[in-house]
């Protein structure tokens, strides 16, 4: 909305303030080798995060089955855990997901990130996705990595190992299935994303994030108010009054308060805010409540 002032108005002041709020948040992603952080780093880069070696906003501690001590010497307030290669864990996963959130006491979610670089990398009339086809017709070994590519098959055992490097057995199973149940091809990227558990990973990470969004703009916010009374500007105090500033400062604070847990339904009842606020509160959370007292009289007043 600050944006979309600038460029209504032509107030290039804002231009730094902008700059600061819209930076990418920067993902470190870690974890004991073998757990896939090269491939969850992978899956984010094709998600449009943008995946740091160096100072993080936000960290992925890759896990795979179970967690270890080093592991948890990882975990910070800022973590997101993925229970990487979730296929292996069959019914068991459930379970895991819950006692590595107890271990690590960060959001943990399920994934597996072979298919969600598949999903973005793997063209729907390509080379494999015909082989594919042609193993839902004839379907291989499955039993072990190494009887996918053992023995006759019409597809030859190179293409047969290029399938299993970036679907695993997993992947070729479910995806040959919906082959021959007459998925459409086009169809299989869609379902890659879906079987990866990429986008409730992606959501996971805003949640984990969603305090600094908030105070990110905050800080813009006050930025704007210095601006305005430094040059006297009729217009950027109205910019700060208007009905897209006050909302977008309140859903931004209600996804603080949704991360943290508390369930905000369609409450918008100021009153309800202004007590909360009066709560035991830490300072985000009572600037939150403020956020979201002001966004709910807004509202109301239009009702």
């Amino acid at each position: 909305m600050l944006a979309a002032f600038a460029a209504e108005t032509g107030e290039s002041r804002l231009a730094p303030i902008l700059r600061r709020l819209n930076r990418p948040i920067r993902v470190g992603v870690t974890g004991r080798r073998g757990t896939g952080c090269a491939t969850v780093t992978a899956a984010l880069g094709h998600a449009g995060r943008t995946v740091v070696s160096g100072p993080a906003d936000a960290v992925v501690l890759v896990v795979a089955e179970t967690v270890k001590p080093e592991d948890l010497a990882r975990c910070g307030p800022n973590t997101l855990v993925v229970l990487n290669k979730q296929d292996l864990l069959g019914a068991a996963l459930t379970g895991q997901v819950a006692a590595v959130r107890a271990r690590t006491g960060r959001p943990t979610v399920p994934m597996n990130a072979l298919l969600a670089v598949a999903s973005a990398t793997v063209p729907p009339d390509g080379e494999l996705v015909g082989a594919l086809r042609a193993m839902a017709d004839d379907p291989p070994e499955l039993s072990s990595t190494d009887a996918v590519t053992a023995g006759e098959h019409p597809v030859d055992a190179v293409t047969r190992g290029r399938l299993l490097a970036v679907l695993d057995r997993f992947g070729i199973a479910a995806l040959t299935a919906a082959l021959r149940a007459g998925a459409d091809p086009a169809s299989l990227p869609t379902l890659m994303c879906e079987l990866s558990g990429l986008d409730d990973m992606l959501a996971a990470l805003d949640a984990v994030t969603a305090a600094q969004r908030y105070r990110r703009l905050h800080a813009a916010l006050t930025e704007v108010r210095a601006l305005a009374v430094r040059s006297g500007s009729p217009a950027l105090w109205e910019l700060l009054a208007s009905d897209r500033v006050v909302l977008a400062e309140m859903t931004a604070a209600a996804e603080v308060l949704r991360a943290d847990g508390l369930t905000l339904a369609a409450n918008t009842d100021p009153r309800h805010w202004s007590r909360y606020g009066r709560g035991p509160l830490n300072s985000l959370h009572r600037r939150c409540a403020s956020a979201l007292t002001r966004g709910s009289l807004r509202l109301a007043e239009r009702r």
